[in-house]
């Protein structure tokens, strides 16, 4: 008797860029694994791009359709979606953004998806072909401590070629086994609207004992970002200094201080001389203002382990 393969929820989300909504289902249709459905939220977007999305939507049979308003952003966006699952084995956050370009994707990710591992990630490249990044590393020593792999290299070099632990993946792609998500409750809300939330569940996920894997046998086309494309130069500033604030006070070990006030005291400066200094302090009041919360989050969690520091 054939046993049952495991079920899994695909979500994605759709804010004004049915195109690219349009263009991902499209790229599905060959995918050779039958026990999965696709859950889609439109996150608030305008109605044109929902009468649009609607009117495309009967050729994609596997398709439930979900409307949220206003916006909730990437986390609170994944989070309204989960509830529409059909009890899958593993849910499979992916951004509209992308294309599919293998019929045994699915099956791929499912078979890495084994034993003690919790989440996996796939090989990323950009429209050209190049590498978008194989995984990432966490280093608190570093300026810029999330350091995707092989970003912009070419994707078939023999490091990038083999399955391998990471200490994140990025929500473009990430199968998560349904018990971490239930666990941890999904995305941390804070990261409103975007930037981080994976990484930080990265981390939450291997406190709770699970591991992270890059696959290379999975191999996904990012467009990467058409709505943030699309943000002024100033949000994008407060956007993404403000999670990073975040993302540092709720898992970073208070012996990084010293050098982490050193980075953020350059970094002040860069964002000043480039005319964004307003957008810079206004992401650094947000997280003063929210500082007993975010303190309350974080003894919530357990002290990171030094497998986080690269070697």
């Amino acid at each position: 008797m054939e046993t049952k393969k495991p079920k899994v929820s695909i979500i994605m989300l759709n804010y004004n860029t049915e195109d690219y909504t349009i263009q991902a289902l499209e790229s599905m249709k060959g995918t050779d694994y039958d026990n999965y459905e696709i859950i889609l939220v439109d996150n608030g977007s305008n109605e044109n791009s929902i009468k649009k999305l609607k009117k495309s939507l009967g050729k994609y049979k596997k398709v439930i359709y979900k409307e949220i308003s206003p916006n909730r952003g990437v986390g609170g966006g994944f989070k309204a979606g989960v509830p529409e699952a059909s009890n899958p084995d593993y849910i499979l956050f992916i951004n509209n953004d992308i294309k599919i370009t293998q019929n045994n994707w699915l099956n791929t990710f499912i078979e890495t998806a084994k034993n003690n591992v919790g989440i996996v990630g796939c090989k990323l490249l950009y429209p050209d072909g190049t590498l978008q990044h194989a995984g990432g590393k966490i280093n608190f020593l570093k300026p810029h401590f999330t350091m995707h792999i092989g970003i912009h290299d070419n994707p078939e070099k023999e490091i990038y070629n083999k399955v391998i632990d990471v200490d994140y993946v990025t929500g473009a792609a990430m199968l998560i086994k349904t018990e971490i998500i239930k666990q941890l409750n999904g995305f941390e809300d804070l990261f409103l609207p975007m930037y981080y939330e994976d990484s930080d569940f990265c981390i939450r996920a291997k406190k709770l004992g699970y591991t992270i894997k890059y696959t290379h046998r999975v191999r996904i086309i990012h467009f990467e970002s058409p709505t943030t494309k699309k943000a002024t130069s100033a949000y994008f500033t407060y956007v993404t200094t403000k999670n990073k604030i975040l993302f540092l006070l709720l898992n970073m070990p208070l012996k990084y201080i010293p050098i982490r006030t050193i980075y953020e005291f350059f970094s002040m400066i860069k964002w000043v001389l480039r005319g964004q200094g307003k957008s810079y302090f206004k992401a650094v009041l947000w997280n003063i203002k929210n500082l007993n919360l975010i303190i309350k989050k974080r003894n919530e969690r357990k002290e990171l382990h030094m497998g986080f520091v690269a070697n």
